[in-house]
């Protein structure tokens, strides 16, 4: 029991770290995709029963709906409330840091454990997807918890993170499929042949997860005829194949999310380490273990990200980013003798990271809010706004809006309000509601907004801004 004890006590300031940004964030609304992914799934098992398995068309999106009814049933243990919600994500928080410090302390050295885990998990998209009520979160820790899993050959975790994985969302499949991958690698690294047997005894821990979720999407495609989308879907164009050139770009936007939010700097390290040390680096089994894992994420991930036209969001690649980081870990604290260029990298990379939680765009140009922390004071801005317009006398449902700020109140805000704001129109509305947040207004409804209205309001705090626009009318 001791030992145990003092094996997490260096994980404290960790593990306060992610309660105090829950805290911090318990009265924040649900934002971005987890208005659907989580409130609006979670509605509906509350509203009509644990047992209403299958999710209405309007929000189904072809995952297991097990985190809308994971959600659900912290509501109805503890009631429906945005501090409920956020505190059932800390569980999977901790893991995170729990998980991580062991997958770290496989591969770097110890005296370098603690320093590697702070960069590990100052990942700006980690840190952005921690304060919402995000099934992501969840994928990582199974994530992690299957990988140390392959890694110990512990079969039980093996199972357990392949569950989650299974569970949380289609891309959990392919985050497990890569893992099975490695897991293959591996045995085969170790010498051991995969003969069919070995291959059985591999496969053990995998078939708990297949043959548990199989007879939903049977269920699921014997109910509705299909399973991923289909042609009403409110996602369907997101599944729209892309040819050579989209591909292409999709390959651009790709590297883009991989280096965005100072994840550059780690990428340029990687790059200067490995032009340094040309002929001195030896790639130790470990190493290769950590390309073959990154290689693995990439195609897996990839496939889906490049071959369709909208499916390319920051948290998509999350599982990538922490295999990077630690594969940058690797190679600082292994290849790097030099105590004081090591620093200066550390330092520098650190810092980049943190820096990416500033990272504000210039207008036009689309961002993953919900990749960073950026989008804080997004909350109390809209909340000065809404007391603006109930000051104002100017009803909810006059104003125009767009994503993520059209969804019902009671959705966001887990009240009672069936209030909405309008879809955007900008020849029929006469109150426009706008933020850099809202990526959907383009360059020229921008343009058209700011010429054909004018600005009534408009409140900002760390280059986040709401403004409220009203139509010019011209007297006739």
């Amino acid at each position: 029991m001791l030992s145990s004890v003092e094996k997490h006590f260096p994980l404290i300031p960790f593990y306060c770290l992610f309660l105090v940004l829950t805290l911090l964030s318990l009265n924040h609304i649900f934002f971005w995709d987890t208005v659907q992914l989580a409130s609006m799934q979670a509605y509906h098992f509350f509203e009509n029963g644990l047992d209403k398995t299958l999710l209405p068309d309007n929000i189904d999106s072809g995952h297991i709906p097990a985190f809308g009814f994971y959600l659900a049933i912290w509501w109805k243990i503890l009631g429906k409330t945005l501090w409920v919600s956020h505190l059932a994500i800390l569980p999977f928080l901790l893991g995170i840091v729990w998980q991580s410090n062991v997958l770290i302390r496989y591969f770097i050295p110890k005296p370098y454990a603690i320093l590697s885990l702070i960069v590990f998990l100052a990942d700006p998209t980690l840190l952005g997807q921690s304060v919402l009520v995000s099934p992501d979160i969840v994928l990582v820790f199974c994530f992690l918890l299957m990988l140390n899993g392959i890694l110990k050959n512990h079969r039980f975790l093996i199972a357990l993170g392949l569950i989650g994985l299974f569970l949380i969302s289609m891309r959990g499949l392919m985050v497990a499929f890569s893992l099975l991958l490695f897991d293959m690698y591996l045995n085969a690294c170790d010498g051991k042949r995969l003969s069919f047997s070995s291959l059985l005894k591999i496969s053990l821990a995998y078939w708990p997860a297949v043959i548990g979720i199989l007879p939903y999407f049977l269920f699921h495609y014997a109910e509705k005829g299909w399973l991923a989308y289909h042609p009403e879907s409110p996602w369907m164009g997101s599944f729209e194949r892309v040819g050579f050139e989209g591909f292409i770009y999709n390959i651009g936007i790709m590297v883009w999310r991989i280096i965005d939010f100072g994840r550059v700097f780690v990428v340029i390290a990687i790059a200067l380490i490995m032009l340094t040390r040309v002929g001195k680096i030896k790639l130790h089994q470990k190493f290769k273990y950590l390309i073959f894992i990154a290689l693995s994420l990439t195609i897996c991930l990839g496939y889906s990200f490049t071959t369709y036209k909208y499916l390319s969001a920051h948290r998509y690649l999350l599982p990538l980013y922490l295999i990077l980081l630690l594969g940058f870990l690797y190679m600082l604290f292994v290849f790097v003798k030099n105590n004081k260029v090591r620093n200066i990298i550390y330092v520098v990379v650190l810092g980049a990271l943190l820096s990416g939680n500033f990272w504000i765009y210039p207008e036009g140009i689309a961002k993953g809010w919900d990749a960073s922390l950026a989008h804080w004071p997004y909350y109390e801005l809209r909340e000065k706004m809404n007391a603006y317009l109930m000051k104002k006398n100017i009803d909810y449902s006059e104003v125009a809006s767009e994503f993520p700020n059209v969804s019902e109140r009671r959705f966001m805000e887990l009240n009672e309000s069936r209030e909405r704001h309008q879809y955007l129109n900008l020849d029929s509305n006469k109150y426009v509601l706008y933020s850099n947040i809202y990526n959907n207004f383009d360059d020229n409804e921008i343009q058209q907004l700011k010429s054909n209205f004018k600005l009534v309001q408009s409140f900002e705090k760390r280059g986040v801004f709401i403004s409220l626009y009203e139509k010019i009318t011209i007297e006739k």
